[in-house]
């Protein structure tokens, strides 16, 4: 094991204090999505940690680490301009006084100061000494009397601070609002997937709201680990994972369900009126289906697959009606016991979708 993997490993993080509303998470999630995608079109064999000594941390290769990232996403509704006098300024109480923004970050480079390449600090709104069009940037890049007002700003909170690391920050704006959050990543993801994956037919949502759900995951305390394996699978998200995701899209690409196919066999099984009634609740289902924050239409999912393989395996004979027939009870039943309410059509739908992948 590398020197920077046992430190990684061993190294305690900082306590982070209170708990983080689901807003602001999604809001860091949606900048370390953003953030990793980019990274996917480097040639890094990156891995990115969610509330891991910082709100968002990097490691540059996962097999042989030698740098890592540590980024301070900040999210603000107030149209005002961060300042370095804001961001180096320690909050007080009558108690106690407090590190500041670049204080936190400057702790964490010293936890591993052989090994750090940035300090990031992100935010929705913009920075009154530097001009969008410079972001990302340092103070250094800016101007010398910026970067030696921010250094003897950060003297004051840590006496022995110094020009090589004041140089390691970086500023950066994010490219969406908190409210614009969920639109943006959602138009990232369709133009990574069409990028990655082709011309394919597939939901892209689905692929939005795993990256979500896994990038919450990562946001939790940090369980229990003694090797830098758990660690990774407890706190990253590696370009390997990602990979076997976007495999997983093309996968399912190819078994994309066809209405038409199923509309056609059911001619002359249903009515006009009876198909397009069926027709809605298909689309409804489709656009639920891969929203994997829904826990009982997931559960639900996975266990008429299992019916379905069953029925196929028993080597009997059956039309759509008679496949639906026999299934629609169990869908009804579990979605009893889940609390999922929808209406009988939906999970018709629901059989002839998950069906219809085998015809």
């Amino acid at each position: 094991m590398s020197k920077l993997m046992s430190d990684l490993l061993f190294n305690v993080e900082r306590e982070i204090a209170g708990s983080r509303s689901t807003e602001r998470l999604d809001f860091q999630a949606c900048w370390g999505i953003d953030h990793l995608i980019d990274l996917h079109s480097s040639t890094e064999n990156y891995a990115v940690a969610f509330e891991f000594h910082d709100d968002i941390f990097v490691i540059d290769n996962v097999s042989e680490p030698t740098k890592v990232r540590f980024f301070q996403v900040k999210t603000t509704t107030k149209a005002k301009a961060w300042s370095i006098n804001e961001i180096t300024r320690q909050p007080k109480s009558s108690k106690t006084v407090k590190n500041s923004h670049a204080g936190k970050l400057l702790i964490n480079l010293r936890k591993f100061p052989e090994h750090t390449d940035q300090l990031g600090f992100v935010s929705n709104q913009f920075f009154d000494f530097a001009k969008i069009e410079e972001l990302p940037c340092t103070l250094r890049e800016i101007s010398a009397d910026k970067f030696d007002n921010f250094l003897s700003r950060l003297k004051e909170e840590f006496p022995d601070a110094n020009e090589t690391e004041a140089e390691l920050f970086q500023f950066h704006q994010t490219k969406f609002t908190p409210n614009g959050a969920d639109e943006y990543i959602r138009g990232k993801i369709a133009t990574f997937i069409d990028e990655y994956c082709g011309d394919i037919e597939t939901n892209h949502s689905s692929f939005y709201f795993l990256l979500l759900d896994q990038c919450r995951k990562r946001s939790k305390k940090l369980a229990d680990v003694s090797s830098f394996e758990q660690l990774l699978q407890s706190k990253f998200v590696t370009r390997e994972q990602i990979e076997k995701w976007l495999e997983a899209v093309r996968d399912k690409a190819k078994k994309v369900s066809n209405w038409d196919a199923v509309s056609q066999e059911l001619r002359g099984q249903l009515s006009a009126t009876k198909r397009a009634q069926l027709k809605r609740k298909w689309f409804e289902y489709e656009a639920d289906r891969w929203n994997i924050g829904n826990a009982a239409l997931v559960t639900i999912r996975n266990q008429i697959q299992k019916e379905i393989d069953t029925l196929l395996l028993s080597g009997e004979e059956y039309d759509l009606l008679q496949v639906q027939e026999k299934i629609l009870p169990r869908a009804i039943q579990l979605a009893d016991e889940m609390s999922l309410y929808q209406d009988e059509d939906y999970f018709k739908a629901l059989v002839l979708y998950e069906f219809s992948v085998f015809l």
